[in-house]
């Protein structure tokens, strides 16, 4: 069962405790930045994607970007519309089991991921995201914890809200349209 963010922050111990935390990935080099431009730029050749709402992304600081969950390709859709400066420091949230294989692990840390148990303890997940906050750096949680298996919108989990309340950092709602039909789930890199 999903618990509410008010339960979560009620019945946890607070985030900013110096309890187990998962590793955070400096920001990213050079070749990564370049990677995540050159990516950007096919997406937007091959899939002809409009970006509309930019003016709401705070001009600087943390905050949580929190989109919806369509496909492979979210984390760095979203991201390679970002200011260069949010490119560079950008963390999210991504599966542990993207870390057990080379490719995936790959991308989860040109992604900046930091590692989640999905159906376990997410603490040690929500302390990193409350140090990468604690940076000024901002954050991408997809809040429903796992890309849709239909193309809709599913139930969202509480962890992108605690992170907001405990941190006050602003959440920034994001909605991709179409990239399910892209690279689904059920399509495999």
């Amino acid at each position: 069962a999903v618990k509410s963010a008010l339960d979560l922050k009620n019945t946890s111990e607070p985030l900013q405790e110096n309890g187990r935390s998962e590793p955070i990935l400096p920001p990213r080099g050079l070749i990564s930045r370049i990677l995540l431009r050159a990516f950007g730029l096919l997406a937007r050749g091959l899939w002809k994607f409009d970006v509309c709402g930019l003016e709401h992304i705070p001009a600087q600081g943390r905050f949580i970007l929190c989109p919806n969950h369509e496909s492979h390709f979210d984390i760095f859709l979203v991201a390679s519309c970002l200011r260069p400066a949010f490119q560079r420091t950008l963390c999210c949230f991504a599966k542990r089991e993207l870390f057990e294989h080379f490719g995936t692990r790959v991308l989860a840390q040109l992604a900046c991921a930091i590692p989640t148990d999905r159906d376990g303890d997410i603490l040690p997940a929500l302390r990193s995201g409350a140090k990468v906050l604690a940076e000024g750096r901002p954050l991408l949680i997809h809040p429903e914890g796992t890309r849709t298996r239909t193309g809709q919108l599913g139930s969202f989990r509480g962890g992108a809200a605690r992170l907001a309340l405990e941190t006050e950092a602003p959440l920034v709602p994001v909605r991709l349209v179409g990239a399910y039909a892209i690279f689904p789930i059920y399509r495999h890199l």
